[in-house]
C-alpha cells in the first residue's frame, strides 16, 4: 500500500507550534495536557516527525485563539484577532451558546475566499428552502422586540407605568 504524498511542511509547523507554546509561556507538559495529547506526541510534532491531529488543532484554536493559517502555512498573525461586527465584538453579542461558533465562522469568512463562497452558497440554499419558516421567525423576533420596547416606553422616569 502506497503512502499518500503530502506537501505539508511538518518542520515548519513544528517550529511555529513551538513558537506559539513559548509565546504562551507554557512548558511542553502543561501545553500537551491542555491539548489532550501526550508530551511525546507534542515533542514529535514540534520536531517535525509527526503531523498534528484534527482534535489537537481544534483544541489549540479554541483554547488559545491560535490562527491555524499561521500554524499550518505560516500566513497571518500567530493569534486570531477579536472579531467585530458593526463595531461590537462578537463575544459581546447575544448569540448564546453559538457565540464561539459565530466568531470562528466569521474568522474563516474574513480569511478564506473558499469559506466565503461556500457559506454564501449554502446560506442561499438554506434560505430558499426554508424561507417561510425564517420569515416567521423574523416576525416573531420583531414582535418580541417591539413588546419589550413598548413596555419600557410606557414607564415614567420614576419606573412606574404611564397611564
Amino acid at each position: 500500500m502506497k503512502k499518500k504524498k503530502t506537501n505539508m511542511d511538518l518542520a515548519g509547523i513544528g517550529r511555529r507550534l513551538k513558537d506559539i507554546r513559548k509565546k504562551l509561556d507554557l512548558r511542553q507538559k502543561e501545553f500537551a495536557e491542555t491539548l489532550d495529547i501526550t508530551m511525546v506526541t507534542l515533542s514529535d510534532i514540534e520536531t517535525g516527525k509527526k503531523r498534528p491531529g484534527s482534535d489537537m488543532l481544534f483544541n489549540l484554536s479554541g483554547l488559545y485563539n491560535v490562527n491555524l493559517d499561521f500554524l499550518l502555512h505560516g500566513q497571518g498573525n500567530m493569534f486570531r484577532q477579536g472579531m467585530k461586527m458593526d463595531g461590537v465584538t462578537v463575544e459581546d453579542n447575544a448569540f448564546g451558546d453559538n457565540t464561539d461558533h459565530v466568531r470562528e465562522m466569521l474568522w474563516y469568512m474574513q480569511n478564506s475566499r473558499l469559506a466565503q463562497t461556500a457559506f454564501i452558497l449554502l446560506s442561499q440554499e438554506y434560505v430558499y428552502r426554508n424561507e417561510f419558516i425564517i420569515k416567521g421567525d423574523i416576525e416573531t423576533q420583531k414582535k418580541k422586540r417591539e413588546q419589550e420596547n413598548s413596555g419600557s416606553a410606557d414607564k415614567k422616569a420614576d419606573g412606574t407605568l404611564a397611564k
